[in-house]
């Protein structure tokens, strides 16, 4: 998304209509003092917010702002109104129009379509503009002269206003949840355990009363000890005694399954090794293949240099190539050189003219041989990138035959941990005697549960030990439940003293994004000679601070020059801008940001915002001194797939701001030197 125009009529400096009509890429912006340059920038402030943000004092003696934003000149203005256009990445045009009365016209909810809707509803338009526009009478203000805290504010507002939720009151919930669900399972448990006691009393008297009371006893301990042997070798058999034959049928023919697949992997998975070995050597070629590619990258870009400074070099000898041949053909006139008037003799000048033809001879055979030499290099870099692909192309086809073998043998694995037998996931044998354990105990309780049947009172002190045996896994799985949640108590409670503590830290990490930024951008603009580094630390134990240092130690905000302050706060401001990921707007907007900074830092500054302008982003600038807006139009050109303007801003009959010039800008061109032989 970005701005495509914006049109002003009797606000600020602007009597009479104004329309500006911005670049897709660069739009440069100049003109004197008081022309109206600053009212163009606040204009789209103005539509976005409704204020403008730089002027602190809202009500004066003489009126405040509310006073001052529409026209105040002799002359009355006809119309009254600030309107923005938008453009997005398909073409879309959209606008938003703002007169005294308000929100007019157009999107009635900007924020939705400038503010990325994954992000907070914090998020505000504000937000966007303090991060967008860049004013003279604000860099300092908003970088260095802000308090440490304040500092880390704004650089965590710039990446997401909602990295720091609050922690502590999130625990806190964690806390008293993690209290009440121990409490809960604690006495449930204790409540399964009276119920127990109750339900072991009725089995012992019904046992007392059974006739045949020791056969019933055998059949029974042949029982139990048959299921706790399934138990011990199937952990994960959901066991229910009365389907327990049928679960052991269906879990005996789904293992025996298994096991058959697994031994058919096994002897497939044969060829791993050898697979392995081959994908290893494949690297070696890999490496090698890299290896001369990056050598013939390097001779071609060397070979590439050494012809475009020939070409300079071969461009000026056709010159003089030409000018030799006129020169022949005109001949010595009275006794001079028709080239120099010099006085020459008939074999001096033949001579001259040979000498010279020589040279221009030499360079032509120098610059033919280069470029023989580029085109070989091209040839044999072409045939080694071909290698190179042709070799990965076969590594790829073994790798994905390893990797299908390895999710087969996976998933046989998940298999055989799901039945409890991943340990013998290689040993085939030990499979076959573990089946027929299982086989052999499914058997005996097949058995024992014949004998049992036969008795009513058996058959209710079955059912008894059935709830017995559900109540104890139930009671075990409490105990089990009680222990982990006593643990994530003491885990939250822990972390709950931590956050309370250092906050701080969980926000720390975040600034990895845009303090190296900000470092990149200090190098580049260079704000002062001695200290070329600036690094940054964090301060404050409950509520975080960013500290700012150069040197051993040493507060740039007390100790550099106004420029160099100034400076310094354009790469925090840059880097606030650019760490943004919740702006869908991807403008840039400068309002004469070189006052008070010398020339040499000036030019740094037009290189910076060109490596920001070939980021696809919208620059708009507006600067007073003409030198600078030329060079920036010539530096910030981009290709021809964007748009770039120049306006000349002055003052009309009334004393209004009006477009003085306007102009299209070139694009930068693809190539500009074509390299030829001299004749």
């Amino acid at each position: 998304m970005k701005i495509s125009y914006v049109e002003i009529a009797g606000f600020r400096s602007c009597r009479d209509r104004l329309r500006v009509d911005f670049g897709t890429g660069l739009t440069v912006i100049t003109g004197r003092n008081g022309v109206g340059k600053s009212t163009i920038m606040d204009a789209i402030e103005f539509v976005l917010t409704g204020t403008i943000s730089k002027y602190k004092v809202e009500r004066a003696k003489g009126g405040g702002l509310a006073d001052h934003t529409w026209w105040v000149g002799d002359e009355p203005a006809q119309e009254k109104f600030v309107e923005v256009g938008f453009l997005d990445a398909r073409g879309q045009d959209f606008n938003a129009r703002r007169t005294p009365s308000g929100l007019e016209t157009g999107i009635q909810n900007l924020a939705e379509l400038l503010l990325n809707a994954n992000h907070d509803s914090t998020l505000t338009l504000t937000k966007l503009c303090q991060t967008m526009i860049i004013r003279d009478e604000q860099i300092s203000e908003l970088s260095l002269d802000l308090s440490e805290r304040d500092r880390f504010r704004a650089v965590l507002d710039a990446i997401s206003p909602d990295t720091a939720p609050d922690v502590g009151a999130k625990l806190d919930e964690l806390v008293k949840l993690a209290n009440s669900e121990l409490n809960e399972a604690g006495e449930e448990q204790e409540r399964l355990k009276s119920k127990l006691a109750s339900l072991l009393d009725e089995v012992a008297n019904l046992r007392g009363s059974m006739p045949g009371q020791e056969a019933f006893l055998v059949a029974q301990s042949d029982r139990i000890a048959a299921e706790a042997e399934i138990r011990a070798l199937i952990p994960p058999l959901t066991f229910e005694r009365e389907t327990a034959l049928t679960q052991l049928a269906s879990y005996f023919t789904t293992a025996r399954d298994l096991r058959n697949r697994f031994d058919t992997q096994l002897r497939e998975f044969s060829d791993r090794n050898h697979l392995e070995s081959e994908i290893a050597e494949l690297n070696e070629i890999l490496i090698r293949e890299s290896g001369t590619i990056n050598r013939l990258r390097t001779d071609k870009l060397q070979l590439t240099d050494e012809l475009k400074g020939l070409s300079v070099v071969s461009k000026d000898y056709e010159h003089l190539a030409i000018l030799l041949e006129h020169g022949e053909s005109y001949g010595l006139k009275d006794g001079h050189c028709p080239l120099c008037d010099a006085a020459r003799s008939s074999e001096q000048f033949l001579e001259f003219i040979s000498q010279q033809k020589s040279r221009v001879g030499e360079v032509a055979q120098v610059l033919a041989k280069k470029q023989s030499q580029l085109s070989d290099v091209e040839t044999e870099l072409s045939v080694a990138n071909d290698r190179f692909s042709e070799t990965q192309r076969k590594k790829d086809q073994l790798q994905d035959r390893l990797k299908s073998q390895n999710a087969a043998r996976a998933k046989l694995e998940n298999e055989a941990s799901a039945l409890g037998l991943a340990e013998f996931a290689n040993d085939i044998l030990g499979f076959d005697e573990r089946l027929e354990q299982i086989r052999k105990v499914g058997s005996r309780l097949r058995d024992s549960q014949a004998r049992l049947s036969s008795s009513q009172t058996a058959s209710r002190i079955e059912g008894l030990d059935i709830e017995i045996g559900q109540i104890r896994s139930r009671i075990d799985e409490l105990a089990g439940q009680i222990a982990g949640k006593r643990s994530i108590l003491d885990r939250a409670k822990s972390l709950n003293d931590l956050a309370r503590a250092f906050p701080k830290e969980i926000l720390e990490e975040q600034f990895e994004t845009v303090m190296p930024l900000l470092k990149e951008l200090y190098r580049r603009l260079r704000p002062h000679t001695d200290w070329r580094e600036i690094d940054y630390s964090f301060g404050g134990r409950v509520i975080a601070s960013l500290n700012f240092r150069v040197g051993e130690d040493k507060n740039p905000q007390f100790l550099f020059s106004s420029g160099q302050r100034r400076a310094t706060g354009l790469a925090f401001l840059l880097a606030v801008h650019l760490s943004r990921q919740w702006a869908t707007l991807k403008t840039l907007m400068l309002d004469d940001p070189v006052q008070h900074i010398d020339d040499y830092r000036a030019l740094n500054l037009v290189e910076v915002l060109a490596a920001i302008r070939r980021e696809k982003r919208q620059v708009i600038v507006a600067v007073e001194d003409t030198a600078l807006a030329d060079l920036l139009a010539r530096r910030l050109r981009g290709p021809q797939s964007d748009s770039d303007v120049m306006y000349v801003i002055g003052t009309g009959q009334h004393g209004g701001s009006v477009v003085r010039e306007a102009r299209n800008l070139p694009p930068l061109n693809d190539g500009v030197l074509v390299p030829k032989l001299a004749s």
